[in-house]
């Protein structure tokens, strides 16, 4: 079928048979994997060098090769965004979750590092997202989001 459908296209020579299978040729670009990193990396780059913008538009842009992937996703999640983050803005956050199957949306005020601040009604969507019954103690260090190492002695 495959082989059909790229000969039709006049590109039967980028399936080659190897054993113990096929190999498909592709040129620099084609692939999403390496273009993601890239533009990743020049969002990761910009930011360092000051320029929100142009991050955000890179970052954006790596996102955008793998949204239609996101309802073909079956696992469970909870989105937490915050409502001044000029570096991933909620629109973003409210997309994810608009578009991953039974996904959670929790937005809280403040900048992008979300474990600054206020983090209680955070923790708290985390533990009930996680099955947690509200006050359980978790020995969760509340300045930071992962757990707490454990007492020297």
């Amino acid at each position: 079928m495959l082989r059909k459908a790229l000969r039709a296209a006049g590109e039967a020579d980028r399936l080659v048979t190897r054993p113990p299978g096929y190999l498909i040729r592709v040129t620099p670009g084609e692939l999403d994997a390496p273009r993601f990193e890239h533009l990743a990396r020049d969002g990761e780059t910009a930011l360092a060098a000051g320029d929100g913008a142009l991050a955000a538009r890179r970052l954006d842009e790596a996102l955008g090769l793998w949204r239609d992937a996101l309802p073909g996703l079956g696992v469970p999640a909870l989105v937490i965004q915050r409502r001044q983050d000029r570096i991933t803005p909620p629109c973003h956050g409210r997309y994810l979750a608009a578009h991953l199957p039974g996904a959670r949306y929790f937005e809280q005020p403040g900048d992008h590092l979300l474990w600054l601040g206020d983090t209680d009604a955070m923790f708290g969507q985390i533990r009930e997202f996680l099955g947690e019954a509200p006050g359980q103690d978790t020995k969760t260090d509340r300045r930071s989001p992962w757990p707490a190492a454990p007492a020297a002695g």
